[in-house]
């Protein structure tokens, strides 16, 4: 699970609530009915109108996968491709098949099944580096929906707010009416920049972050297999291997 995200979700969330509980009027002055349906029902639908459904629900599938799961640490990696190379080079490509058993990240099953299955090394890297792009596409759409969702949310408080600036117009002889005008004009563009900047940006930005940061994963295991297929020395897959990593965990890496 990524930490990071759920403890920015929880903080974030927790100082707002309970800013707006210690105020005058407390919680229930921030909770309106009609607001929430204008900003989150508005953002939702604009959505599916600029995105196709499948989009969508792909979106939703992507961002829980970024946060709940976490991916494998880099030097974790390139001790298991050392120790694939040692295994390679004295049982050849069955002796893979008892460390597939131990691996739980996908790709680097995948990587291992293409090998014990006998497949030759440069398609091995084709299919790795089709795997790499597809993940990239579909990092892009779930970036590309939350970017959007995160400027459809202002956008949609601001009709609510016009909502309510036009019942509110409609009711100044009657004085005790104004008041529900006025919370719909406000929390409707409160509740759209909530949404907007702590939910969807960051999300968007999370996404862009962890596609970068699984594409380098997966480049590096691409790599090393290539090199346990290719029949390299250890010494020269543990070299390569580091290259990946940065320079003050260079330091810290051992095998």
């Amino acid at each position: 699970m990524d930490l990071a995200t759920i403890i920015g979700f929880v903080v974030g969330f927790g100082l707002i609530i309970t800013s707006m509980a210690i105020g005058a009027g407390g919680l229930l002055v921030f909770i309106n009915v009609p607001s929430i349906m204008i900003t989150v029902g508005g953002t939702i639908a604009a959505t599916l109108i600029a995105f196709p459904l499948e989009k969508f629900l792909q979106t939703i599938k992507v961002v829980k996968t970024t946060v709940i799961f976490s991916l494998p640490k880099q030097e974790d990696i390139i001790r298991d491709i050392i120790r694939y190379t040692e295994v390679y080079n004295k049982t050849g490509a069955r002796g893979l098949e008892t460390e597939m058993e131990k691996v739980k990240y996908p790709f680097m099953v995948k990587g291992l099944e293409l090998i014990v299955s006998g497949v030759k090394p440069y398609k091995v890297v084709q299919v790795l580096q089709a795997d790499i792009s597809n993940l990239n596409e579909r990092h892009k759409v779930g970036q590309n929906v939350m970017t959007t969702m995160g400027v459809f949310a202002p956008a949609m408080g601001m009709v609510g707010t016009l909502i309510g600036l036009v019942q509110m117009l409609q009711t100044l002889d009657d004085p005790s009416a104004i008041g529900g005008g006025m919370a719909v004009a406000l929390l409707t563009t409160f509740y759209g920049a909530l949404i907007a900047n702590l939910i969807f940006l960051p999300l968007a930005t999370k996404l862009k972050e962890r596609s970068t940061e699984e594409k380098n994963l997966r480049n590096l295991i691409k790599d090393g297999l290539f090199a346990v297929v290719s029949n390299e020395g250890k010494r020269f897959v543990s070299d390569h291997m580091v290259t990946f990593l940065s320079q003050s965990a260079r330091k810290k890496f051992t095998q």
